[in-house]
């Protein structure tokens, strides 16, 4: 491992498991060594657009798993985000957060419902009345064409 330490080298670790790491720590299936390594790796994840499909792919999991995993999920990139707003205290984090993850996911279920409201509203959950009000808030053109 003395030529990690090297300049220039370039190294890239993709490293995932649906089982919580300090469990399988505990139980014997990862060694203390390698967890301390992977943890103490710089995190290449984003909050964004390019996340939010993985994480609805994930929240739509079956089970007890389904919020912890989603939770586990957007721990280290939401740190990562909100690292230097966390200090400035600027009042408004809440909804900058609730914005930039709700404007992708009303979108994305707008575009599957070809622009339905209606059906959007049943998918996610929430009133019409209260779809077409965050719709407008958020700015959000209504797609149409042809379910994805």
């Amino acid at each position: 491992m003395e030529w990690l330490a090297q300049e220039g080298t370039d190294l890239r670790v993709i490293a995932g498991s649906r089982h919580d790491p300090v469990l399988l720590l505990r139980q014997g299936g990862l060694s203390a060594g390698l967890h301390r390594w992977l943890s103490a790796l710089p995190a290449a994840q984003r909050l964004g657009p390019e996340r939010i499909s993985a994480v609805c792919r994930l929240a739509a999991g079956t089970g007890t798993a389904r919020p912890r995993g989603l939770g586990r999920a957007l721990e280290r990139p939401l740190a990562e985000y909100l690292e230097g707003d966390l200090e400035n205290g600027a009042g408004d984090l809440h909804a900058c957060v609730v914005g930039e993850v709700e404007r992708p996911l009303i979108t994305m279920v707008l575009r599957r419902t070809c622009g339905n409201q209606l059906r959007a509203a049943a998918i996610l959950g929430v009133n019409r009345n209260t779809l077409r009000k965050r719709i407008r808030e958020l700015g959000i053109t209504i797609p149409k064409g042809i379910d994805e």
